[in-house]
């Protein structure tokens, strides 16, 4: 056991050696920041500003000239910012949490009681670290800059395991080797803040460094979790040591190509900069296609006073040899936005999105459903893998969170409340890290979010279940429904109060119910009508309710009656003067002369 604790501690690194770390790896990732940074210029519109790049020049009037190679030195006058809906549109795809499911055990009802609880577990931490809003930022980091990364900590008031999402500008990772590549070994994280923030958070002062900000630097790894302020002289302020057979931070990549910061726009920068050079030109052919060029012949004969033009300007006294000639210009800008309109398409191209998800049009006459659908079909491809290496990376966290739950110092015996929403219906439960028991095996999927809203996945969903490709419960997930076999159950549920209901009704509009609420007894010897015909009740032997056909008055059962007389032993009916009165006062608009009433009062 003492060799163990030993081993285990020659793995621990001192504050000193994670600043010699740290600064080894920003030597290496220079590049990569160096990368984030341009495309985070080109995202916020800010690429010709001075001192950041761009590859268009200008002369002292700040006119565009042809691209030279340098680096401008003036801001832009304008900039079509194509490459911000862009990003924002992949955020929308990327930046929402997926379903998450832990599997069972097996398929017994321990079995799946376990899976649910250890679900509600994950669902109840991702509330808890208000990831909702942080899924949202993930997913700008990685359409932006083109990594993410999830940092899992520990929350020691509540003694649970909660996520971070963490800019990647400011993380180094070093990765593990052979099928374990994307897994991290170990990662510094390194930013500053305020020194009354630093005050406030590890309870003691810090001299700054960086003007008024601290230097804090993070060190993880499956040994460790060091907090140390200060470069020049780095003090200790948290340290945690453990075992965890993993470093609890897990890298998310937008493309699987071999290297990092693949942004979404990276192969666009040089068309949003034509663009933008084009526009420059576009908006000085406007100016001179719109002010016509004015001359003066001999400017002695023509009045000193300046020439004014516009409505109501008055005349220009000339002399004998004066004269003003204006002549327009004779360019075209057509060609100018034939490039304009080139220079989009290839910047959509290369951004791997489409027309139909920028702009809402598309080429075509006829922008049906089925062609918007397939416009967007190389994008959907794109989003789908992308996906599916973030639904890695969450499967991946997910596992992390249960193990260290059940396996981090302090955390493993504790019990802890859970809370959120599972399958339609609010949950709140107490458990520990003793229930995960060493299953930590989840899926993680999304449904469809490109080419279909609500009512088209609601459509396919009952094409399929008439087309017996699925069931009513895997159309109900294909149109969204968080708790399918619930809802079916809810449905079955609601068709029986309504036919319940259309019971009762029928029952009462046949007679069946006697005044008080309860059916009269029936007549002896079954007071069934003659030649053994069904009665019209609907009792179990009365055959089914007659039917309720509406007529107007006077074509119906009335009229019937009128003609047979009234029944046997039935008195005449009478009316009062009160009810008379009621009923004349609906017609009375459309009644003239007078109307009397006989009878015994």
């Amino acid at each position: 056991m003492a060799k163990v604790i030993v081993d285990a501690n020659l793995n621990v690194i001192s504050p000193h050696e994670i600043i010699e770390l740290l600064v080894q790896r920003q030597s290496q990732y220079k590049v990569r920041d160096g990368l984030y940074e341009l495309f985070n210029t080109y995202y916020r519109g800010q690429q010709g500003m001075k001192g950041k790049p761009s590859v268009m020049a200008a002369n002292s009037q700040g006119r565009p000239l042809m691209r030279v190679g340098e680096s401008a030195t003036k801001e832009r006058v304008y900039s079509s910012q194509r490459l911000a809906p862009i990003i924002d549109d992949n955020q929308a795809l990327l930046g929402r949490m997926p379903s998450v499911r832990v599997e069972p055990p097996d398929m017994s009802e321990a079995g799946v009681t376990k899976g649910e609880l250890l679900t509600k577990y994950l669902v109840s931490t991702h509330e808890l670290s208000s990831m909702d809003r942080q899924q949202a930022e993930m997913g700008w980091m990685m359409s932006c800059l083109g990594d993410g990364c999830y940092v899992l900590e520990v929350e020691p008031e509540l003694r649970r395991v909660v996520w971070t999402v963490v800019d990647p500008s400011t993380a180094y990772p070093a990765f593990m080797s052979g099928y374990r590549r994307y897994d991290i070994l170990d990662m510094v994280i390194h930013y500053y803040i305020d020194v009354y923030a630093a005050k406030a958070r590890w309870g003691q002062s810090f001299g700054a460094e960086a003007g008024d900000m601290v230097p804090v630097t993070i060190y993880l790894s499956r040994y460790q979790r060091t907090v140390v302020v200060g470069v020049e002289e780095p003090e200790r302020v948290q340290h945690v040591e453990w075992d965890l057979k993993f470093c609890p931070a897990v890298w998310v990549f937008n493309k699987i190509n071999g290297q990092m910061a693949n942004s979404d726009i990276a192969q666009s920068l040089v068309q949003q900069d034509a663009l933008d050079f084009t526009w420059a030109v576009f908006l000085d052919g406007i100016v001179q296609n719109t002010y016509p060029i004015i001359g003066v012949r001999n400017p002695l004969s023509v009045s000193g006073e300046p020439i004014q033009t516009g409505p109501g300007a008055p005349p220009v006294p000339l002399g004998p040899d004066g004269q003003i000639t204006v002549t327009n210009s004779q360019g075209s800008l057509d060609s100018i936005q034939y490039g304009m309109a080139q220079l989009v398409s290839d910047i959509n191209v290369a951004s791997g999105t489409s027309q139909i998800r920028q702009e809402g049009t598309m080429h075509s006459s006829i922008p049906t459903g089925r062609a918007m659908h397939a416009a967007q079909g190389p994008q959907a491809t794109r989003v789908e893998l992308k996906q599916t290496e973030l639904g890695a990376a969450i499967r991946a966290a997910n596992s992390m969170t249960l193990r260290m739950q059940e396996r981090a110092p302090l955390l493993g015996d504790h019990e802890f409340e859970i809370f959120g929403r599972y399958k339609g219906i609010s949950f709140r439960q107490t458990m520990s890290g003793k229930d995960i028991d060493g299953w930590d095996r989840n899926t993680v999927f999304w449904e469809p979010v490109t080419g279909m809203n609500l009512q088209q996945k609601t459509a396919v969903a009952q094409e399929g279940m008439v087309a017996g490709l699925w069931d009513d419960i895997r159309a109900r997930e294909i149109a969204g429904e968080d708790d399918p076999s619930g809802m079916r159950e809810r449905i079955a549920a609601q068709k029986l109060h309504e036919a319940r209901l259309q019971a009762q009704m029928q029952q009462i509009a046949g007679g069946g119910a006697s005044p008080g609420g309860g059916g009269g007894a029936p007549p002896p010897g079954g007071g069934g009508p003659p030649g053994g015909a069904p009665s019209g009740g609907s009792g179990p032997s009365g055959g089914p309710p007659p039917t309720m056909i509406a007529r107007p008055p006077g074509m119906g059962a009335d009229r019937a009656q009128q003609q047979q007389g009234p029944p046997q032993g039935s008195g005449p009916k009478t009316m009062t003067l009160d009810t008379l009165k009621q009923a004349l006062m609906l017609v009375g608009e459309r009644l003239k002369g007078t109307v009397g009433a006989v009878g015994d009062r």
